[in-house]
């Protein structure tokens, strides 16, 4: 996100905005009506600012990168690998193709896809260990991910 479309508006403090919610709810006491407790009686306020944190500790947790990712169903080998093709050429870092059987070629479907910088997802709709071998095989220096639901599949299939 881009940190001059920020920069268009004003800062306000979190008085003025309590200022404001109390000038909306016409004479309705703020702490009754829109802070509520949870079980643990924790106070949930119906905002929060900047300045409520700014004395607060905390422990800083390293977060994994977001991926710009484009799902592809895989009906047809050729056509799902141009839908990739034009995805990674339009700013997908990775790519989700959902395949629904075992007879989907792997190398057609991708042919021209560098591996080595785009993370691949597969989302099998079958459960064919043979074909998981050859997804396995494929070299990937980004990152390849099999993703399989074992139990939702039987249960479908029951």
């Amino acid at each position: 996100m881009s940190k001059t479309l920020f920069s268009d508006f004003n800062t306000v403090s979190a008085k003025a905005w309590k200022q404001k919610i109390q000038a909306d709810l016409k004479g309705a006491d703020y702490n009754n009506t829109l802070i509520w407790n949870t079980r643990e009686d924790i106070n949930v306020k119906p905002f929060y600012h900047r300045d409520d944190f700014e004395n607060q500790p905390f422990l800083k947790v390293p977060s994994n990168p977001w991926n710009i990712c484009q799902t592809i169903f895989v009906a047809n080998e050729k056509q799902s690998n141009n839908k990739a093709i034009k995805a990674i050429k339009r700013g997908a870092e990775s790519i989700k193709f959902i395949i629904p059987n075992k007879d989907i070629t792997i190398p057609v479907l991708l042919e021209n896809i560098d591996t080595a910088t785009t993370l691949l997802y597969f989302e099998l709709h079958i459960l064919d260990t043979d074909f998981i071998k050859k997804i396995a095989l494929i070299p990937s220096k980004a990152g390849i991910y099999i993703l399989n639901d074992s139990i939702g599949h039987l249960a479908k299939s029951r």
